[in-house]
This record gives C-alpha cells, structure tokens and sequence, in this order.
C-alpha cells in the first residue's frame, strides 16, 4: 500500500508540472505566436512581448538639402584655445619702466650710436627699444633702422628680414623706395643678383605709386643702375650697358673737377642752411594777399612754444644712405660701365688655338681697350663731393664715395692683372707639335707678348700719372688710391 501511494503521488506531480510553461532555456529558440495562439493579437499583428520598431520619419528632401547647405554656410566656430602664457613669476615692475621718457632716451641714444658709427651699441639699443616698447610712437622706424644697421654690421640675413618687414608694412611711401634699395645692395653683397634685378623692378614700379618731391630722382637712377647688375649676371651685356646709359640720363649732373681750372685751395666750407622764413607780422600775408592785415596795436606778440616731447613730433628722418647721393651713383655708374667695358675687352684672344699673328694681334687689341676703359675710371674719380650737410653726415657720404672709388680701381687692377697673365700663357699654335717644340714656342710667344704688354703699360702710366698732382684737384684718398694703382700695375709682368 505504501508503494502504491508513493506511485499515485509521483504521477500527479508531473502532470501538474506539465500543465506549466516551463522557462526556455538558453539554446532554445522563441517561435513567434501565429493566429489562434495565446497572446496574439490580430490588431497589431505582432506578439505584445516582442517591441517593435518605430517606423521611420518622413523627410522632405528640399527641407534636407536646405539644412545642409546651412551647415556649410555657418561652420562651427572652433573653440579659442587656451592661452599657453604661464603666470609672471616676477612683478611687472622687475621688467624695467615702460614709460615715454625712458623710451625717448633710447631712441635717441641709439640714434647718437648709428650716426658715430658704432653700429653695435645701436644695434642693440634699437633691439632693446623694439622689444620692449611696441607701443612707441616710432616703433613702425624701427625695422628700418635695425635693418640699417644689421646692413652696416654685415647681417645681411637679419637685414633682409627687418627690411622685407618694414615693406610689408608700408609698401607705398618713399621710405620703402629707400628700404627696398637697402634690400638690393644686400642681395648683392650675397651675390643672390637675380633677386637684386627682381627688387629693381619692384622699386621701378612702386614710383609710379609714390608722389616724389623734384629733388629726388636718384631712386629710379638706382634701380636703373642695379637692374643692370642683374642683367650682368645673366650675361646680357647690351641691355646692362643701355640701364646704365638710361641711369645717367635720370640723374642730376654732379660737379665735375674740371684740370683746367682746378687748383689746390682748401675745400669749401658747409654752404649755411637758410635763415628760417619769418612769422607773418606785416601788413600784407604773403599766403592770402586778400586778407585785411590786422593794426599794430591789435598785433598779439607771438608767444614761445613749448618744444614738445619727442614722443609727439612727427616721425624723424630714416637713416642717411650714403649709396643714395648723386656722387656715389656716378661712381657706381662708372663702375659698371667700366665692368661691362672690360667684359669687351676680355673677349680676346677668340679661341684657345690660334695661330701666332693672330695672338699678337687680339692681344694688341685687348691692351688698347684697356687703356681705353681708364676713362670710366677717370670720369668716376674727378666727381666731386660737395658740401652740404653737417661734419658728421659729410663724413660719412665722403667715406662711402672713396669707398666705391676704391672698388673702381680695384676692378681695373684686376684686369690688368689678367692681361698679363694671358699674356704669359698665351694659346696653343693650331698645327700640332712636340712637347718640345710646343715648350719652345710658347717661351719664345709670352716674351713678345710680355714686351708689347709693357708698352701698353707705358701708354697707360702716361695717362694716370696726372691724376696724382694737385693740378687735377682730386682729394688727398683719391690720389693716394692712383697711386697704390701705379705702383701695383707697375710691379706687374716684371717676373716673367
């Protein structure tokens, strides 16, 4: 009896189970209820247990392509970054005073260093006035004046860079005429020549723009002058030749030392600056002839101004430049009329292998041209200074001008110096030879050559000589400088 009870037991509690929905296990899969089943429903087509998805939102295409055109009109402003300044970890007052007066004193310091030629104490004055009071009412001078003197102290690439800047800052005004030649010369003096010729076109088309006063015209005498050098590098003898003729022409004439009148008297003192034009006191106003003069007795006596601070007077004069003057630009233009002159004369001998005639000749011909070149150097020496500035501004055009003149001689020396040395390795006979007999006839042609070049030599001294008396009214550096060119001219040749 009790194993039939547990039996009647075991069987009611499995079909109670069974009656149950069991929990579907993990590897199970969910059959989704069709129609008929529990949970179904007919409206929703769908079992309530399953969410559906929400169906998608219709979309004008007109409104979309609207609100796109409008994200590319107004981009998202980008966040400021932050700012990466770390806080002063000293007080502002360590920096030094910021104040007008102090700021005055340095501008004028460093302008007192520049004008005595001790460029590295202004160098460092302008620097320190740059950095430190951007500010200044003179602050936009400063990349001139700092290029300047960079430019003196032989910076050239920190020169380029502070003279392309005050450019770009005021591209249309004579200062950058001026800033744009010192840009030049240190183009030059880099030997970067076609930047040099490209910054001669940019000074010939920036005067059209700038309104000049009638005593400036050596701005486009010198781009003129350094076009030519630019057209020298590329090998364009003829047109150079022509800049330098078109120089001339633009330029005011310069006193010329005439021999024949010349004499050794003292140099001329300063011509006096004018005597500054009175205040209207009279009774007529030379400006509004019209105007009703006002009596005597309501005349106001005219009061002393106060002399302002300098920070308030209009901006100062840039810089003299030396190389700009009259006289500096004939001796420049001499120097390359002279350089193309040579260039003619080297073009001989034509050919490495000529026949001996033909050397004598060509060689003949080189000397000649060479004596006759002397007028370039000539017509470049007898330009006169004149004075018209102070002592200390005198000074300095006087040194720039003996300084070209030097170069002037040196590149007649130089070639010179060529001719002889040509003229002792002449070129090879065309028929072919034996080494000994080609050793015979080339000791045999340099000792005719060197001979003839001597009387060349002679022709040529007989020029120059002149040029060292009092009679031809050069200065005393002038004449020291012909003759250290004798001297050296003299010396050559005589080893062969």
């Amino acid at each position: 009896m009790a194993s039939l009870s547990a039996i009647i037991i075991c069987l009611l509690t499995g079909l109670s189970a069974a009656t149950e929905s069991p929990a579907p296990s993990p590897s199970t899969t969910t059959v989704a209820p069709g129609p008929g089943d529990p949970g179904f429903d007919e409206n929703r087509k769908v079992f309530p247990a399953i969410e559906p998805r929400e169906p998608k939102a219709k979309v004008d295409m007109a409104t979309e392509a609207s609100q796109k055109a409008k994200a590319k009109k107004s981009p998202k402003k980008k966040p400021k970054p932050k700012s990466t300044l770390l806080p002063d970890p000293v007080p502002r007052t360590a920096w030094g005073s910021t104040s007008n007066t102090e700021a005055d004193l340095l501008w004028t310091d460093a302008r007192q260093s520049f004008e005595a030629s001790r460029f590295e104490d202004a160098f460092g004055k302008f620097k320190r006035l740059q950095d430190r009071y951007p500010g200044y009412s003179f602050y936009s001078l400063l990349p001139f004046w700092i290029g300047e003197t960079a430019l003196r102290l032989e910076d050239w690439e920190f020169a380029r860079k502070q003279l392309r800047a005050f450019i770009l800052n005021e591209p249309n005004s004579k200062a950058s005429l001026s800033a744009r030649f010192e840009l030049s010369r240190v183009f030059v003096a880099k030997k970067q020549l076609n930047d040099a010729y490209l910054t001669s076109i940019e000074i010939l088309n920036a005067l059209k723009k700038v309104k000049l006063k009638e005593g400036d015209p050596a701005f486009e005498a010198a781009a003129l002058l350094i076009r030519a050098e630019g057209l020298m590098a590329v090998n364009d003898w003829r047109r150079a030749d022509l800049s330098v003729q078109s120089a001339l022409k633009v330029m005011p004439k310069p006193v010329v030392i005439d021999p024949s009148t010349a004499t050794a008297s003292p140099s001329p003192e300063p011509c006096p600056s004018p005597s500054p034009t009175p205040s209207f006191t009279g009774l007529v106003d030379p400006t509004n002839p019209t105007a009703v003069a006002p009596s005597p007795e309501d005349a106001v006596p005219a009061q002393p101004e106060a002399s302002p601070s300098p920070s308030e007077t209009p901006a100062p004069p840039l810089p003299m430049i030396p190389e700009l003057s009259i006289e500096s630009l004939r001796i420049r233009a001499s120097l390359i009329a002279l350089r193309i002159a040579i260039h003619g004369c080297e073009r001989y001998p034509t050919g490495k292998r000529l026949a001996e005639d033909q050397v004598l000749d060509q060689l003949d011909r080189r000397g000649d041209c060479l004596i006759q070149a002397f007028g370039k150097v000539r017509d470049g020496l007898r330009v006169k200074i004149e004075s018209r500035l102070e002592e200390t501004p005198q000074k300095i055009l006087i040194a720039a001008v003996d300084r070209i003149s030097g170069e002037l001689l040196d590149t007649y020396q130089e070639a010179w110096a060529r001719y002889f040395l040509v003229s002792d390795r002449p070129p090879d006979p065309i028929k072919p030879r034996t080494q000994q007999q080609l050793n015979q006839y080339r000791f045999e042609l340099s000792d005719k050559l060197l001979q003839r070049a001597h009387l060349k030599r002679l022709q040529w001294v007989d020029l120059a000589k002149p040029m060292t008396s009092s009679d031809e009214g050069l200065s005393e550096t002038r004449v020291r400088q012909v003759r250290t060119l004798l001297r050296s001219i003299e010396k050559m040749g005589r080893a062969q």
